[in-house]
């Protein structure tokens, strides 16, 4: 997953890319991960533990859920998910 991110960042911070377009990247994650210094435009949700959907979703769908509630994007953003297997 480190790796997906890095490519991200490389992204959001690459100047000829920051001419043509305004990107903000969000992570979703369990697990607090450590982006301190990465790219002001990152923001980070972490999934409590203790957070249900009242479908009791496990797993990618129970993180994307909460992601969804707690994300800051705009209308009209694109989204692209991206995890271990992409």
């Amino acid at each position: 997953m480190m790796e997906s991110l890095y490519d991200a960042f490389n992204v959001v911070n690459d100047p000829d890319i920051k001419k043509r377009a305004d990107l903000f990247v969000e992570v979703l994650t369990d697990n607090f991960l450590d982006l301190e210094g990465y790219s002001e435009k990152v923001n980070q949700i972490v999934t409590p533990k203790e957070y249900q959907t009242t479908n009791n979703s496990k797993f990618k769908a129970r993180a994307l859920h909460y992601g969804s509630e707690h994300s800051q994007f705009i209308p009209n953003s694109w989204i692209l998910h991206m995890d271990e297997e992409t």
